[in-house]
């Protein structure tokens, strides 16, 4: 029989969450990119989260108190994509040494920095959306409904900004559960893309 945990307590994220972010992400997102960059990397991009004023940037914890899950995202994307941009040799930095014993992450990397090149000029047409950029779940919390509560009390919380809708992006392929799960909220695929490698992207969109 599967044990039921009690149901989590959302709040905003502090500056002494980081490190626990942090570590749910390498937990829910192993072998992706920003993992392989290492934990001091993690700190930094989600300190750029929570140093954006126009974030929705949530925790859940335990019974104890200890971080379970987060959400990340943030109104005007282009808007933080430019404050992203503008951290990135702090932020190469925080990932050398995982380059240094990855050097084959360089290509991944370079892709990535030219994706956010790009994003930081899309101030305009991205004002009053808001990006769903990462919600992670400890691993032993799965279909427990702790990242259901996350995301929809993401979504309450927009309704601060003058948003019309949220986005995120997701894999297409090998990815069914979590498709299904954002499908089950509401969001919508509004198209698919293809990434350098033949990675196919899901772009989903929640009308406010």
């Amino acid at each position: 029989m599967m044990k039921r945990y009690a149901p989590p307590v959302l709040r905003a994220v502090k500056q002494t969450d980081l490190d626990q972010v942090a570590e749910i992400h390498r937990q829910a997102f192993p072998g992706f990119l920003m993992t392989l960059l290492g934990p001091v990397f993690l700190r930094e991009y989600y300190q750029t989260v929570l140093d954006y004023p126009d974030r929705v940037f949530l925790v859940a914890l335990d019974e104890r108190e200890s971080v379970v899950g987060f959400i990340a995202g943030f109104y005007n994307p282009g808007i933080f994509y430019r404050l992203l941009g503008s951290r990135r040799k702090r932020m190469m930095s925080a990932a050398v040494l995982h380059l240094v014993l990855r050097p084959r992450l360089w290509l991944r990397v370079r892709e990535n920095m030219k994706q956010i090149g790009e994003r930081s000029g899309e101030s305009l047409e991205t004002c009053g959306r808001v990006e769903l950029a990462s919600v992670g779940v400890a691993p032993y919390l799965l279909h427990q409904g702790c990242g259901r509560a996350l995301v929809s009390e993401f979504l309450a919380r927009c309704s601060k900004f003058r948003a019309g809708a949220v986005e995120l992006t997701t894999d297409a392929m090998g990815n069914t559960k979590v498709n299904r799960f954002y499908q089950s909220l509401g969001f919508r695929v509004v198209k698919t893309s293809e990434r350098s490698g033949g990675r196919r992207m899901n772009h989903y969109e929640y009308v406010l």
